[in-house]
């Protein structure tokens, strides 16, 4: 075996022990942020226990994160693409980079006007400016300082014909310890790192990040001067205000009182976590521990199950697998997987049976809400047209 077999062999085997620790990783973050979302709901509004609650469910949003990053190392963190409001995106973060920057570190964040949309996963781009603030905060090594992330159009993009094409640019700037050129040309190595707490992971997600968006990275950067990291992306126009109203009022949750969805995990608390959002909407549930018991109960309910819910991977029956065996009894249910990675190995298994939606672990219960809520209201028997 040549070396760069040898390479490959090593880097297929890293990838297959990464999807499954992450698998194991996206269940006990999918718990904590669903047991602090359903405790929000039942807390009074400003009080502590609902900050902390809300604390606790950004962690895990943030430990989602890092096993996103694992996931784009590994080659397993592709979703279909969808369109991306930065704007929205910057506002949701910050929250986020609220409870998870320390206090030595000031954030500046700015955005331009008239931002255009992106075209891909949106969480490529949360990842991307996660990991880049969270990078410049490392930079800082403890001392005070301060971080801008700039989020602009970008106006040196054009066409064949010398006219402007849409594009968008952000700048994530810190003023701390910077780079010689020895660091900067290992900068985007797996696992190197120049922090003795650094795992070695972040800037290669981002890189491999960007370039699945189809954008360039740039990095300018000195010893004592502090870094810049620029992303230039392909944009699409961002839609007309009517047409955003109608896609959000498409998205909201209502209620479906009287529905029925079938919950399909081998993991009890996740399904009884489920079983407690999905009643918020008035749904009623179907609880199953693997797939042959969902099958089973799908025989049994299926004129009655408007939704099946669906992991990808448990024991014996894959996601994939019951998936096929529930369409072959009724091509037009609607199902939605669940999954902890969604790349090729997914698309392979799943063949020419395509699900509804496709969800990525850990899912927040405001997104599980909107998509179960969207697609109850879709006409039956429109299946496999899109994935969140």
């Amino acid at each position: 075996m040549t070396d760069g077999e040898l390479h490959d062999q090593r880097l297929k085997s890293l990838g297959l022990m990464v999807s499954e620790i992450v698998h194991d990783l996206n269940n006990l973050f999918a718990m904590v942020m669903g047991h602090a979302e359903l405790g929000r709901s039942v807390s009074e509004p400003g009080s502590e226990l609902h900050g902390r609650l809300r604390d606790i469910h950004a962690a895990a949003v943030s430990g989602g994160g890092l096993c996103r990053d694992m996931l784009a190392y590994a080659g397993k963190a592709t979703l279909p693409d969808c369109l991306i409001d930065p704007s929205a995106m910057v506002s949701e973060l910050q929250t986020l980079f609220r409870v998870t920057i320390p206090k030595h570190a000031q954030l500046d964040c700015r955005l331009g006007d008239a931002l255009p949309f992106l075209k891909g996963d949106p969480n490529h781009l949360r990842q991307i400016l996660l990991n880049l603030v969270m990078n410049a905060v490392e930079a800082l090594e403890g001392r005070p300082g301060l971080i801008s992330l700039t989020v602009a159009v970008d106006g040196s993009r054009h066409d064949a014909n010398g006219l402007g094409i849409p594009g968008l640019r952000i700048d994530v700037q810190d003023n701390g310890c910077g780079m010689d050129e020895n660091v900067k040309a290992k900068l985007f190595l797996p696992f190197f790192t120049t922090k003795l707490t650094g795992r070695g992971l972040g800037l290669t997600a981002v890189h491999k990040l960007v370039s699945v968006l189809h954008g360039e990275l740039q990095v300018d950067s000195s010893p004592g001067k502090g870094s810049r990291f620029t992303i230039l992306l392909p944009a699409v126009p961002a839609p007309a205000p009517a047409a955003a109203a109608e896609v959000a009022a498409d998205h909201a949750p209502q209620s479906l009182s009287g529905r029925t969805v079938l919950l399909v995990d081998d993991e009890p608390q996740l399904l009884q976590i489920g079983a407690a959002v999905l009643k918020r909407l008035g749904i009623q549930t179907l609880l199953a521990a693997d797939g042959e018991e969902a099958l089973a109960c799908y025989r049994a309910n299926r004129h009655r199950i408007d939704l099946v819910l669906l992991d990808a991977v448990m024991p014996t029956l894959s996601g994939g697998e019951v998936l096929k065996a529930i369409r072959s009894m009724d091509p037009a249910a609607r199902v939605v997987l669940i999954s902890g990675y969604a790349g090729t190995d997914l698309q392979m298994s799943l063949g020419d049976v395509i699900p509804d939606a496709i969800l990525l672990k850990p899912v927040e219960p405001r997104i599980l809400l909107e998509t179960v809520a969207r697609l109850m209201s879709q006409q039956p028997g429109i299946n496999g047209q899109e994935a969140v």
